[in-house]
Protein backbone atom coordinates (compact mmCIF):
# COMPACT_ATOMS: atom_id res chain seq x y z
CA UNK A 1 0.00 0.00 0.00
CA UNK A 2 1.56 3.56 -0.83
CA UNK A 3 1.96 6.55 1.55
CA UNK A 4 -0.64 8.15 -0.15
CA UNK A 5 -3.29 5.37 -0.01
CA UNK A 6 -2.78 5.37 3.33
CA UNK A 7 -2.97 8.83 4.30
CA UNK A 8 -5.97 9.37 2.37
CA UNK A 9 -7.31 6.39 4.29
CA UNK A 10 -5.92 8.04 7.64
CA UNK A 11 -8.06 11.33 6.44
CA UNK A 12 -10.81 9.69 6.53
CA UNK A 13 -10.92 7.89 9.69
CA UNK A 14 -9.81 11.56 11.05
CA UNK A 15 -12.82 12.71 9.21
CA UNK A 16 -15.26 10.53 10.76
CA UNK A 17 -13.55 10.88 14.43
CA UNK A 18 -14.42 14.72 14.12
CA UNK A 19 -17.79 14.83 12.96
CA UNK A 20 -18.75 12.21 15.69
CA UNK A 21 -16.77 14.32 18.43
CA UNK A 22 -18.47 17.66 16.92
CA UNK A 23 -21.57 15.72 17.40
CA UNK A 24 -20.90 14.87 21.18
CA UNK A 25 -20.47 18.44 21.46
CA UNK A 26 -23.53 19.24 20.54
CA UNK A 27 -25.85 16.57 22.28
CA UNK A 28 -23.21 17.91 25.29
CA UNK A 29 -24.00 21.61 24.63
CA UNK A 30 -27.88 20.81 24.50
CA UNK A 31 -27.85 18.74 28.11
CA UNK A 32 -25.92 21.59 29.83
CA UNK A 33 -28.07 24.06 28.50
CA UNK A 34 -31.05 22.13 29.99
CA UNK A 35 -29.12 21.47 33.26
CA UNK A 36 -29.03 25.03 33.59
CA UNK A 37 -32.43 25.94 32.74
CA UNK A 38 -33.65 23.42 35.81
CA UNK A 39 -31.01 24.44 37.84
CA UNK A 40 -32.71 28.31 37.54
CA UNK A 41 -36.16 26.83 37.95
CA UNK A 42 -35.45 25.12 41.14
CA UNK A 43 -33.71 28.35 42.81
CA UNK A 44 -36.49 30.60 41.68
CA UNK A 45 -39.12 28.26 43.17
CA UNK A 46 -36.98 27.79 46.43
CA UNK A 47 -36.89 31.79 46.39
CA UNK A 48 -40.90 32.17 46.00
CA UNK A 49 -40.92 29.74 49.19
CA UNK A 50 -39.06 31.65 51.00
CA UNK A 51 -40.80 34.94 50.11
CA UNK A 52 -44.24 34.43 48.72
CA UNK A 53 -45.46 31.38 51.18
CA UNK A 54 -42.88 32.63 53.91
CA UNK A 55 -41.16 28.99 54.03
Amino acid sequence: MSNTVRLGFLMKILDRKDAINHHKDAINRRQDERLIIVETAIHRVSCLNRTVLGG
